[in-house]
């Protein structure tokens, strides 16, 4: 069975690739949810996932310490595979100020959403229009402001370009990004800053950050990253040449990548499950839907093909690495 995947992306310290599994490590909360569907009447249904926010908030969304409420400011954008879309201001999510959690639902009626991917789910609405299923991409942003336009009510404006007292040429370039991504939406712009340098002996190995920062985008999104902001392994991969991550990952997973035997799909859903539940057994038997003992026969056979061993930190990684090359 093929994971679907969602992008994580936008004002955030650590975008991700997440996949159903993944989201299984964020404590898990229930919610029976009644709405009106406007192909099928009142719909019911229980739904069970980690928060929206948590999962958020454990990236690293960018806010501003030294500017009061500046979470509030932020929107988020959910895309799912029917082309549908919601945005949601961070308040929505925030325990802060909502009265119920928005979540991001891995299951359905306890029907794992693992191909189909995970769905937003809004206990509150009575309209079931946001409840983006099979969802793709999700993206903070917090370079919105409510401004006054000289008439009626506020507009929702992008920020002018920066003044000299903003804190680093890396954050004042970001917002020329953004300008610049937006008078060009059909095209997608990648870009890329490094670390500053004390001085000139620095300056040869400047233009090779900034260049494996700039390929650290997301294939499909505008984005200008800093190399001082490339923290997780998720994002020093990204950086590095496709063709090089295809070559590990091959080499690493060899025969857990033969895509025409099903057993050998499922011993890579079960490893991609594993790593994912941080190599709880319990964990991954409740997330497949198998007896334990399952499990550790599936383990077993990966670790004959692979010639690692999950029990060592080190092969684990190699694995996960490899998964984030494919």
């Amino acid at each position: 069975m093929t994971l679907a995947a969602l992008a994580l992306t936008g004002d955030l310290v650590r975008p991700a690739r997440l996949t159903v599994p993944r989201l299984l490590r964020w404590p898990q909360h229930r919610a029976d949810v009644s709405f009106e569907c406007a192909t099928s009447g009142i719909r019911h249904h229980r739904f069970a996932g980690p928060r929206l926010y948590d999962v958020l908030a454990d990236a690293g969304p960018g806010f501003d310490p030294g500017r009061r409420k500046d979470r509030l400011r932020f929107l988020i954008a959910v895309t799912g595979t029917d082309g549908h879309h919601a945005v949601l201001s961070w308040a929505e999510i925030d325990p802060d100020f909502a009265a119920e959690p928005v979540l991001l639902a891995v299951s359905i009626d306890d029907t794992p959403l693992d191909a189909a991917g995970p769905q937003l789910v809004l206990p509150q609405d009575r309209c079931g229009a946001r409840h983006i299923s099979g969802i793709t991409a999700i993206r903070v942003d917090g370079g919105y402001r409510f401004e006054p336009d000289g008439s009626r009510g506020s507009a929702l404006r992008r920020p002018a370009p920066a003044t000299p007292g903003r804190a680093s040429a890396a954050g004042r370039l970001g917002d020329v990004w953004q300008l610049v991504g937006g008078c060009v939406p059909d095209t997608v712009l990648h870009g890329g800053t490094a670390a500053p340098v004390a001085g000139p002996e620095g300056l040869p190995g400047a233009p090779a950050q900034a260049r494996y920062a700039a390929r650290n985008g997301a294939p499909g999104t505008s984005r200008l990253t800093d190399a001082t902001s490339l923290t997780s392994l998720d994002g020093l991969l990204a950086g590095v040449p496709a063709e090089v991550r295809r070559a590990f990952g091959a080499k690493v997973l060899g025969p857990l990548l033969e895509t025409g035997r099903p057993p050998i799909a499922a011993l890579l859903d079960t490893l991609e499950t594993f790593l994912a539940c941080d190599g709880s057994w319990a964990r991954t038997a409740q997330a497949l839907h198998l007896h334990v003992n399952t499990v550790h026969y599936r383990v077993e056979r990966i670790e004959r093909l692979t010639g690692r061993d999950l029990s060592r930190l080190t092969d684990r990684l190699d694995l996960w690495a490899a998964l984030l090359c494919r």
